[in-house]
């Protein structure tokens, strides 16, 4: 149903790039949008990261994830204007929901500083920006509590 492309920058085969997928399937069904989504997924080094950090938000440093959104929500998994025509991929017929870039060496830095698996901070990140595609946000407490109990409940939904 869902469309989900990754890309590896980096020279470490660090996960198995279907338990990935699988991964992000799940949170999808999770959300469990109305439409079928396109999204794109790709890990890179701290210097790409801080590149477009700096170009899309003016912040000279290296982030651990970056979110695109294509679609505006007027509150969380709620769109601010219904989907049309040019909201669709003619070619997979699939709503483009926006791209996700995380930072290969962020991934290991916060794993390592939470003590757990470079897997579970790479789909906690992962999860973390396809909420941001789907309209959440932490830039008050209010939405930050939000969001963290949105994480919550689909990790507790996507455990292996």
């Amino acid at each position: 149903m869902h469309t989900i492309e990754f890309y590896n920058e980096v020279l470490e085969d660090f996960l198995e790039e279907e338990l990935l997928l699988t991964f992000v399937k799940n949170c999808l069904e999770a959300v469990n949008p109305s439409f079928p989504v396109q999204l794109s997924i790709t890990v890179t080094d701290n210097e790409t990261i801080r590149e477009v950090n700096k170009e899309q938000r003016q912040i000279d440093k290296p982030t651990d994830v970056l979110s695109f959104p294509m679609l505006f929500f007027q509150a969380p998994e709620v769109l601010e204007h219904p989907l049309t025509e040019w909201d669709y991929d003619p070619e997979t017929n699939k709503v483009v929901l926006g791209d996700i870039l995380i930072s290969h060496e962020k991934i290991r830095e916060q794993a390592q500083e939470y003590g757990h698996t470079f897997e579970k901070e790479l789909c906690y990140l992962v999860l973390h920006g396809i909420l941001h595609l789907f309209g959440y946000d932490h830039m008050n407490d209010d939405d930050k509590k939000v969001m963290r109990q949105r994480e919550k409940e689909i990790l507790a939904v996507t455990a292996r």
